[in-house]
């Protein structure tokens, strides 16, 4: 059985230009799942994306993809989300949007772009780290391995 570094290359210049550590745990996980599936092996299998942590990360055509979602400024979008789950009754009754970030108009036009890349890029790893997720649940479902599966999935929650 391959270890999760036997097929990493040595040194950080030895990786392809396009590796992302995201796109390879998943990649892993899902050969993992298959090899157990197809010997009829029970499994379970730790898959502990480093995404989206420090530091911010990801493809360049990811990003791009995301950027136009992000121009509005972070108050907009905030309170558009805060509506969203208002409507879907995520959030108690007499909720209050609190918010300590700067006006986004107050910011310098290279302030608000450097928020931009940053807010699309930190939304390209949590939709890599999704699709690989999606891609693990596809393969359990295609293989009758989907009923039989237990899924858990935690967050590490920062207290201030």
């Amino acid at each position: 059985m391959m270890t999760n570094r036997d097929h990493l290359p040595e040194g950080k210049d030895a990786y392809p230009k396009d590796y992302y550590l995201t796109e390879d745990l998943s990649e892993q996980a899902i050969q993992f799942v298959t090899e157990q599936i197809d010997e009829g092996v029970p499994f379970c299998l730790y898959l502990a994306h480093y995404a989206p942590h420090a530091p911010i990360q990801a493809p360049a055509d990811r990003v791009e993809k995301c950027l136009p979602r992000y121009e509005v400024g972070f108050q907009k979008l905030q309170n558009e989300r805060f509506a969203r789950q208002q409507t879907l009754r995520v959030l108690p009754e007499g909720a209050q949007l609190a918010s300590g970030l700067p006006s986004w108009e107050k910011l310098s036009q290279e302030e608000q772009r450097k928020w931009t890349k940053t807010m699309a890029t930190y939304a390209a790893m949590i939709e890599i780290m999704d699709d690989g997720i999606g891609e693990l649940i596809d393969l359990l479902k295609e293989k009758g391995e989907f009923e039989n599966t237990l899924i858990l999935f935690s967050e590490r929650q920062r207290l201030h």
